[in-house]
């Protein structure tokens, strides 16, 4: 999904596609012919516990927990259940919320041996008491060299 209206695509300098493993445009993308194309791809990185940022587990430590949940309040929810598909990772439940949800105590799901999140969640989880809440970080990476291009296109 664009960000912005596809009239905007006239417009812009540089694009940046995300999701595109083949690096080709999604179709019905036309940017100006002027516009510098870069594709991002996200990679998921060790989880670690919401209040004790430096306890971190790989993904291979939550197949012991039989009753596991996953919530998360993004753009596209269904994301991130899919990236925790494809670690193996298979919760018993999934809580979409809404973007930018605000978290309520009364929102963070019961009876769980484990909750699993979003770095984005996590910001507005903070004060949730909650031992069993765990964050899936992930690392960007834009190519070509994104910062190279932003700093040349300031004349820095």
């Amino acid at each position: 999904p664009l960000r912005e209206p596809a009239s905007r695509l006239n417009n812009v300098q540089a694009l940046i596609i995300t999701d595109a493993p083949d690096k080709k445009l999604p179709q019905g993308v036309t940017p100006s012919s002027n516009a510098n194309i870069f594709y991002s791809s996200i990679k998921p990185q060790r989880f670690y516990s919401l209040h004790a940022p430096d306890q971190q587990q790989p993904a291979e430590y939550f197949s012991r927990f039989p009753r596991i949940a996953a919530m998360a309040g993004i753009g596209q929810p269904e994301k991130f259940l899919t990236t925790l598909h494809e670690l193996n990772i298979h919760p018993s439940e999934f809580f979409p919320f809404p973007d930018h949800h605000h978290y309520q105590t009364s929102d963070i799901p019961k009876d769980f041996d484990v909750i699993l999140t979003t770095q984005k969640d996590a910001v507005k989880l903070q004060s949730i008491t909650s031992d069993n809440i765990w964050v899936l970080p992930v690392s960007v990476t834009i190519e070509p060299d994104f910062s190279s291009w932003v700093k040349t296109s300031l004349g820095l």
